[in-house]
Parts: structure tokens; sequence; C-alpha cells
């Protein structure tokens, strides 16, 4: 949950900055829409209407034939400009954003992978069934752990001490 947090905070704070620049390519948009096609398609006529099909237009499911019909230049134009700059640059950098902060995260704040890994005897006991796993490691089942640090430091505090009485 912690690591999820971190994620999410880091994500909403690129979001910002990469809505300074999202926002102005999508009000050129509507900007354009509404020029181009207010007077000959209705649900474009007003800039409240062409901001709702611009938003129509990221989920592609936009009628491009009406688009077509009254201004066939413009509009093989404004489709190639809001494929290649809205879906293909803009939209898609919304994932990159998150799967950054994800790995950034990740980088960060994770642990020590050494108290993360386990070892054989660790592996042999989870898949074992418990017999087979006494008979093969002449352990009782479940007494192999996972280290943790706090493990690690008292192994640490022994060996220092040890080593102080020699």
């Amino acid at each position: 949950v912690y690591r999820f947090y971190k994620v999410f905070k880091k994500s909403i704070g690129m979001f910002m900055y990469y809505l300074a620049i999202f926002l102005p390519v999508i009000g050129a948009n509507i900007f354009l829409a509404n020029c181009i096609w207010s007077p000959y398609i209705e649900s474009l006529s007003t800039w409240g209407n062409s901001l709702y099909w611009v938003l129509l237009s990221i989920q592609h499911a936009i009628d491009v034939r009406a688009l077509q019909r009254t201004m066939g230049a413009w509009s093989m134009f404004y489709i190639v400009y809001t494929y290649v700059i809205v879906f293909a640059f803009f939209v898609n950098a919304f994932l990159a954003i998150v799967v950054y902060a994800y790995f950034e995260v990740e980088l960060t704040e994770s642990s020590n992978p050494r108290f993360n890994s386990w070892n054989r005897d660790q592996w042999m006991d989870w898949a074992l069934w418990g017999g087979v796993y006494k008979k093969l490691q002449g352990k009782e089942p479940g007494s192999s752990k996972r280290i943790s640090a706090a493990d690690e430091e008292e192994k640490g505090e022994d060996s220092e001490s040890e080593e102080e009485d020699d």
C-alpha cells in the first residue's frame, strides 16, 4: 500500500506538469474543429459541443464520414493531426508517466534484494510436503523462515560481541 501511495503521489505531481502541455494541445484541437466545421456540422457548432467531440475522438467514437463529406481536405489534415499528436504522443504519455513513477519508486523505495530472495532450503520447505521435506532436509516443515533485517542485525551484533571476547 505504501508503494502504491508513493507511485500515485509521484504520478499526480508529474501529471500536473504534463497537463500544462496537454491542455493547450487539446484546446487547439477544439479550436481547429470548431473553426472548420461549425457552419457545416451541428455537433461542432458550439465550443461545448466541440469539446465533447474532441473528447469522443480520443475514444475513436466520432463520425469521420461527416467530416469528410463537408470539408474533404481539411478532414484528412485534422484526422492525421489528431491521430499523430494526440493519440500517438499525448495520450500514451499518461501511461508512460505512471510506468516511470512505478519504476522510480521500485528502485528507490524497495528493500534489500538479499532479504527478498529465498535460499534453496526455503524453496524446498515451500515446495515439498512436510514429510518429504523432513526426510530430505532432516528439519521440521516450516523451520526455514525468511531472513529479515532484524535477524541479520542480531547476527551482526553476535559476531561483534564474539570478536570483542577474542
